[in-house]
This record gives structure tokens, C-alpha cells and sequence, in this order.
């Protein structure tokens, strides 16, 4: 969230109580020596304040004087306090001028109104007191690096809430990389400073920034840019500006890089503003849209690209603006897997068609998907979750898989993910008709007993977040995929046996014990510990996936009513629509052989945790 400049307009109440002989009939007969009246000023804060360059706007005192009949006057002060009462005044027209000081002493604004005092009567009087109009002055710094550009130019606009936009001329010094500019006559208010740094009359880069201008003090601000756009450059934009809190504006939906035929769908919101708000959206400094959203298409091509959005309340008195940095990089071709900062690999698997049991008719086609070369780390669950809630004593340390979570935590840790690393999440839930915001979520907030309102998430799988498989993505996976061969599979066609393999990587031949960490206690080449062992310390399957049987049972999406499928042919099959029962497969370190085959199906409660399940996840 960036910051910058604001002024808050402070309006000031002064109410006037008079009282003395009343005149019904309106001659001046009471009008002499003895008709006196007393005064009472109340003072209201009564607008929002905001933090201003080099200047505080907080009022701490006021100076109210007052000019009245025949020379009449008074002159007070009020400090610390917001009530004054002043007695025996002549009776006639009074005009009070109420000025506000800061802390230091220094005025920061002004108001006056006009009242008549009434002998024996009361009377009121309102004046609002706001900042001084007037001109400030603006003092911006660009900088550049200068080997990076051969002919510099700056071309700048500063536009202001309502009213017409003004060039900008700085003095640039091209062989030291900066430029300058000082303008004392810049009215007082909000305005939109849009900046362009041109080499040889071409775009290099730009940026977007509210500045706020205040009578008679400076707003200074400024830009640097650590790299820019060149036949052979990168671009980094990095922006310091010097300003305080106005609207609050987050983009949502970025991140880091975008390949070049995929699009970004950015959304702009304001935390601290409930009236409507006007947006404009920019890249490199130009505009290209209004509104809350805005599509970061495949029509950009690679490079490095500031995206801005400006925000401004509908009297143009508040206004925020936020920024997000994105590399467009080369175009992803459907068989690349995929590299996560915070999970490691995701692998790719391509789309099949495979016989999920004994019946031929029963076959499930799948698309293509990237799929967790390992399961979640408990240091990985941790790092998203800010808890590990696996059950140390069955766990050899913090590389081994999360467990001993249930299905809810599940979905809560694939969505806070995805937001980690900038990506739109996969689920939505309403809970008592509010949406849940995932960001905010805390571990200690999702359920552990049965919640029917969980129960009833949702998923959009065009979305390009983490998600658990799909029971048929898993099965798909763990058998190999188009790489299995076992059985006299080919690769091609449909996958008519790998449902019979009794634990992924099975060639018919090989040994379980060197694939899966499973069986403990029940079988002769069964794990010989009583506990989980770190991801990947047995042998991969085809599709080079560790762990697909054993360690722990994997969490699917699905709602699943038995052991037994349902009937027919399945494309991109996602479950039930309701159940009592989640699936899970792969079997765990603890759990007989027989539950690491390829084609078992199990399932459980939601709310069920145990240290026999973890997780895997799955991306577009």
C-alpha cells in the first residue's frame, strides 16, 4: 500500500447563547448602556483529519474574535478545551472570526459568520473553519540508471481532483540519470502526478502517484527507478513517496511474473471508505481502464511492467492509489510443470484415459494438471498456517508430512497458498452470510467438529490456485499416467490395468517396501518405525511423484458414499454432490499394505484428524 499526502478539512461549531431584556416591538429603546447579552462558543471536531507535509492539521487551540456595535470587540483564546462563555455584550450585530492553531502555534485554518445579539433573547451561530486555500509548492526527484538510457526525457502531467491538467517541465541531467523539478504555484488539494521516462522519445518507464498539496507548504516526493525497459534490460520500479494515509487501495489477484499467453485478472479495492470510488488503472504510466477490475491480458509482450490504480472518493476530497510490479515472461506450453517458492515442484500430468476397476465400461478421462512432486511438509504447513499440528511423537521431523489435520484445514491451507503467492484461490465459503476472508483466517478459526456450512464450499476450477486432487487426478497420478507400462500399458490409449497395481511405482515385480512407507506392523516389508519419514525417502513412480502410497493418506476433494464407484463413463469426474464422507487415498505408515493400492478407495468424516493424514496439492 503506498502512502502519501492528505488534508483534513476540520469544521468547527460555534454556538451563541445570549440573554437579557427582550424588545417585542423592535425599537431601539434597549439599545443603550445597559443592554448586555452574554456569549457561549462551543467548539466541534467534527471531520476527519489527515496527516499533512511538514505540518500538523490536529487544532489545538482557537483565537475567536469578535467586532460588534459602536466598537465593540473581544478577543479570546481556547486551549485544550472546546467551550467558552463570554458575558455582557452589547446588544446589535457581532461578526466572529474563529482561527485554529496546531501545536506549534502556527494557523491552520479559518471561518467566520455574522449574528445578532437580542437583548433578553438567545441567539446561534455555526461557522466551519477549513484550511487556507491558496498555492503550495511541489518538489519532485527521478532517477534512473543512467547507462541504461541514451537520450532522457521526462514528460509529467499533474492533473487535480476537478480541473485541467498542467505540463510539468524538470530539469534533467541525462549523464548522472536524474531529473528535478520545483513548483511553488501548485494549487491547494489532490492531484494525480503521472510521470514518463522516455530514452530517445520512447517509453523507458513510467508511474502514477496522488500527491497532496497544502498553502504554503512543500509535498515532496521521490521516484526511483532501478531499472528500465531496453533491448537487453530489466525493469524493477521501485517507488519511496512521502506522503501519509488517504484511501487505503489493494490490488489483489497480481503476481510476480505472467507468461506471456496467460492473463492476470487484478482487482482494486479501499479498506477505509464505504462510498463509492472512481478507479483508473495504468500500465507504464498510460491509462487503460476504470473500475474495480481490470484483465492483464496475453496481448502484453515480455518485459517488466508497473500496473497502477488510482482511487478517488466521488467529491474528489479523499483519494489512495496502490501498485503491483509484473514480469511478463515466455509462454507456457501445456507440458511444463510448474516451480513454487514455497512447496517446491509442482509436475505436470498430462490428460488420460484410464479403466478405474474391474469393469471395462467404468473409464474416467482427466485433463491435464501440475500435481505436488511431494507431499506438505509440516514446515511448509507451518509456514502458511502459522501452526504445525502434527502429532511429534509419529513424526521423525519437520521435513516429513504435515498430519493429524482434517479436511477443512485442508482446503483453508490450499486457498492461504495461493493468496501467499499471488494467486486466485479455488475455494469460496459463506459462514452466517459472510464470505470468509482467507487472508485474515486463522487456524484456531476452522472447525473441528462437523460444520455444515463448510461443508457446503464451493470450488472454481478454472482458477489458477492450489486445490486438493480430484480422486480421479490422484488415481491418474499415482498409477504413472501416459508413463506407465506395467501390465503392457503403452502410453497410449486407454490405461485398462493400471487400477490393479497394489502401490504406485509397481512394475508387478518390484517390492513395495521401496516405494512406500506403509505397514507398519502388519507387513513383512512394512516400515519398521512407528512414525512418518521425510518426503521423498523412497522410491519415485513413473511420473517421478514421491510418496503417491504411504507416509500419510492424501485428502481428495470428493464426496464419496462407499468403497464401491459409481457406475459409467466419467470426464473430469468431481465427486458426489453430497455425503458424509470426504475421500482420501494412498494408505499411510500405519495403515495394512492393502491400503497403498492404486485402485483403493477410502473415505472419512471432514472433520476427522488423525496423524495417518496429510496432504498433496494440485494446480492448473
Amino acid at each position: 500500500m503506498k502512502k502519501f499526502m492528505k488534508l483534513a478539512l476540520m469544521s468547527l461549531v460555534a454556538v451563541w447563547a445570549i440573554t437579557g431584556c427582550q424588545n417585542p416591538t423592535g425599537s431601539n429603546q434597549d439599545q443603550g448602556e445597559g443592554a448586555r447579552g452574554s456569549l457561549t462558543v462551543s467548539m466541534n471536531d467534527a471531520v476527519s483529519r489527515s496527516i499533512l507535509p511538514g505540518i500538523s492539521m490536529n487544532p489545538a487551540s482557537y483565537d475567536l474574535v469578535g467586532a460588534g456595535p459602536n466598537g465593540a470587540s473581544f478577543s479570546q483564546s481556547v486551549t485544550g478545551g472546546n467551550s467558552l462563555t463570554l458575558s455582557d455584550l452589547a446588544f446589535g450585530a457581532w461578526t466572529v472570526t474563529v482561527t485554529a492553531k496546531n501545536g506549534s502555534g502556527t494557523p491552520i485554518g479559518q471561518g467566520n459568520g455574522t449574528v445578532t445579539v437580542m437583548s433578553n433573547a438567545s441567539a446561534s451561530l455555526s461557522i466551519t473553519v477549513r484550511p487556507y486555500d491558496g498555492f503550495g509548492t511541489l518538489a519532485l526527484n527521478v532517477s534512473w540508471p543512467a547507462a541504461q538510457v541514451q537520450t532522457a526525457q521526462i514528460q509529467s502531467t499533474l492533473t487535480p481532483a476537478n480541473g485541467t491538467a498542467r505540463d510539468l517541465a524538470f530539469t534533467v541531467n541525462g549523464s548522472a540519470g536524474t531529473a528535478s523539478l520545483t513548483a511553488s504555484d501548485v494549487a491547494t488539494g489532490y492531484h494525480t502526478l503521472v510521470l514518463k521516462l522516455l530514452d530517445n522519445g520512447h517509453l523507458a518507464i513510467g508511474a502514477v502517484e496522488v500527491v497532496r498539496i497544502v498553502k504554503d507548504q512543500t509535498s515532496s516526493g521521490t521516484l526511483a527507478f532501478t531499472n528500465v525497459n531496453q533491448s537487453t534490460g530489466t525493469l524493477e520500479v521501485n517507488v519511496t513517496p512521502e506522503m501519509s494515509d488517504p484511501l487505503e487501495v489493494s490490488i489483489s489477484g497480481s503476481a510476480a511474473t505472467k507468461p506471456a499467453n496467460k492473463s492476470l485478472s487484478l482487482s482494486a479495492a479501499v479498506s477505509n471508505y464505504s462510498d463509492n470510488v472512481t478507479y483508473v488503472w495504468y500500465v507504464n504510466g498510460d491509462a487503460k481502464a476504470t473500475g474495480a477490475s481490470y484483465s492483464f491480458d496475453d496481448s502484453w509482450a515480455k518485459g517488466f511492467y508497473r500496473i497502477d490504480v488510482t482511487a478517488y472518493s466521488a467529491d474528489g476530497k479523499r483519494a489512495g492509489s496502490a501498485t503491483t510490479n509484473v514480469q511478463v515472461v515466455e509462454a507456457v506450453t501445456g507440458g511444463e510443470s510448474y516451480s513454487s517458492g514455497t512447496i517446491g515442484a509442482l509436475l505436470y500430468v498430462p490428460s488420460g484415459t484410464f479403466q478405474r476397476d474391474e469393469y471395462p465400461t467404468n473409464t474416467t478421462t482427466v485433463s491435464a494438471f501440475r500435481i505436488g512432486q511431494y507431499e506438505i511438509t509440516r514446515a511448509q504447513y507451518q509456514a502458511i498456517m502459522g501452526t504445525d499440528p502434527s502429532e511429534t511423537q509419529y513424526s521423525s521431523g519437520t521435513t516429513d508430512p504435515v498430519q493429524k489435520m482434517n479436511w477443512y484445514q485442508a482446503i483453508a491451507f490450499c486457498n492461504k497458498l495461493s493468496l501467499a503467492e499471488g494467486l486466485n484461490p479455488v475455494y469460496s465459503l459463506t459462514v452466517k452470510g459472510t464470505p470468509i476472508n482467507w487472508s485474515t483466517l486463522t487456524y484456531a478459526q476452522i472447525p473441528t467438529a462437523n460444520n455444515t456450512e463448510w461443508d457446503r464450499v464451493t470450488a472454481t476450477w478454472t482458477n489458477n490456485g492450489y486445490r486438493l486432487p480430484t480422486e480421479m487426478e490422484w488415481m491418474w497420478a499415482a498409477m504413472g499416467g501416459p508413463n506407465d507400462r506395467a501390465n503392457g500399458n503403452t502410453g497410449t490409449g486407454i490405461n485398462t490395468t493400471g487400477y490393479l497395481k497394489t502401490f504406485a511405482g509397481s512394475t508387478g515385480s518390484n517390492a513395495r517396501g521401496d516405494y512406500a512407507v506403509v505397514g507398519y506392523r502388519f507387513e513383512i516389508d512394512g516400515t519398521k518405525t512407528n512414525r512418518t519419514n521425510p518426503v521423498g525417502s523412497k522410491k519415485a513412480n513413473e511420473l517421478g511423484l514421491y510418496d503417491m502410497s504411504g507416509n500419510v493418506m492424501e485428502w481428495c476433494w470428493d464426496w464419496v458414499s462407499g468403497t464401491i464407484y459409481e457406475t459409467g463413463p466419467w470426464t473430469d469426474y468431481r465427486g458426489l454432490a453430497s455425503s458424509g464422507y470426504r475421500a482420501f487415498r494412498g494408505g499411510s505408515w500405519g495403515s495394512p499394505g492393502e491400503y497403498s493400492a492404486v485402485g483403493r478407495r477410502d473415505g472419512d468424516h471432514p472433520e476427522i484428524r488423525s496423524a495417518s493424514f496429510g496432504i498433496r496439492v494440485v494446480r492448473l
